[in-house]
């Protein structure tokens, strides 16, 4: 039987398992008894990791309480700043994650139902980036692509290609990843595991025939200029394993930026009216009602919501220290 190749995706290489179909079946991600609709779930943290565990516990029909001490997004942190002269304009510094694979389906499965603007992400030697400027020992290149630089740059990528494909069969590893093969995936990912598990990421450049045909100046610049996102230098004391994981699912390659901010997704997600929620009615938009004193909920917060059998409640998502979240209402 012929099995359908995917885009590639993170499917492995140590869990294969199709996330992204998961999160896009028509029937949701499971079910809960009927016994335990409205049940409150705390989540701790309202960083991506726990917005989407909120947003998907109420689509269960459960009543999920965020506790966050400080900020909704955790990580994905945009800031707008205003150009000097400029009224009009409005420069977005990310504080916190930046650029993120097409290959990372799930992220970008909230990325779309956000209906949010992405653009490639401007990584050296990439068509967003226009142009590139190498400078090492005193020397400066100038480079739209990987031809236009010295040979050896071009050795370098080729060394690095080559090892990872002859070593550590990085082809056949994306092939059976994107026809969803999990037991070929898990085949040659068991194979690699006791091989390069204990050994440095240095060490597979060291000892691959690629580089070792190369002077050591290759592997110095290979650490040092790197390909995709930069330099590898810091990450050659880790394990080979964990800089094949980055390999093989391409999050080093077509990075993504989100248009406005990547702070968008996670309050993207706390704004989401969840209609299509077991138990609960379709709710307005949430917004942030900020408590007197830590600890407390201010009285703008306490309005009730009406679940699937008008039942008053009030399945707020709130914060246990100074804010509290629940659905707009006129007092909040």
């Amino acid at each position: 039987m012929t099995q359908t190749a995917h885009r590639l995706t993170a499917f492995g290489p140590d869990f294969p398992f199709p996330y992204d179909r998961w999160l896009e079946h028509p029937a949701g991600l499971g079910q809960v008894p009927a016994e335990a609709h409205g049940r409150e779930v705390a989540i701790i943290g309202g960083g991506i990791a726990g917005l989407v565990a909120a947003h998907e516990l109420m689509r269960l029909g459960l009543r999920p309480v965020v506790h966050e001490a400080e900020r909704l997004g955790g990580r994905l942190r945009s800031e707008a700043f205003r150009v000097p002269g400029e009224e009009d304009s409005q420069v977005i510094a990310e504080l916190g994650g930046m650029r993120f694979p097409r290959s990372s389906a799930a992220f970008f499965h909230y990325v779309d139902l956000l209906g949010l603007e992405t653009a490639p992400f401007p990584n050296p030697l990439t068509e967003a980036a226009g142009s590139t400027v190498i400078e090492l020992g005193g020397q400066a290149w100038y480079a739209r692509t990987l031809e236009d630089l010295p040979a050896l740059f071009q050795e370098i990528a080729q060394a690095w290609d080559g090892a990872l494909d002859s070593v550590l069969h990085l082809s056949a590893l994306q092939e059976a990843m994107r026809r969803r093969d999990a037991a070929a995936v898990k085949q040659i990912w068991d194979e690699l595991v006791p091989a390069w598990d204990d050994h440095s990421f240095y060490e597979f450049i060291a000892s691959s025939e690629e580089f070792s045909r190369l002077s050591f100046r290759h592997r110095e610049v290979f650490g040092q200029v790197g390909f995709g996102t930069g330099g590898w230098d810091s990450d050659f004391p880790n394990t080979m394993l964990e800089i094949l994981r980055v390999a093989v699912c391409e999050f080093d390659d077509d990075q993504h930026l989100i248009r406005g901010g990547v702070e968008q997704v996670p309050r993207g997600l706390w704004a989401q009216p969840v209609d299509d929620a077991a138990h609960w009615r379709p709710a307005p938009p949430w917004r942030i009602c900020t408590a007197a004193t830590p600890g407390a909920r201010s009285p703008e917060c306490s309005g009730p919501m009406t679940d699937a059998s008008a039942s008053s409640t009030t399945p707020e998502r709130s914060a246990a220290t100074t804010r509290c979240w629940r659905p707009a209402s006129p007092g909040c």
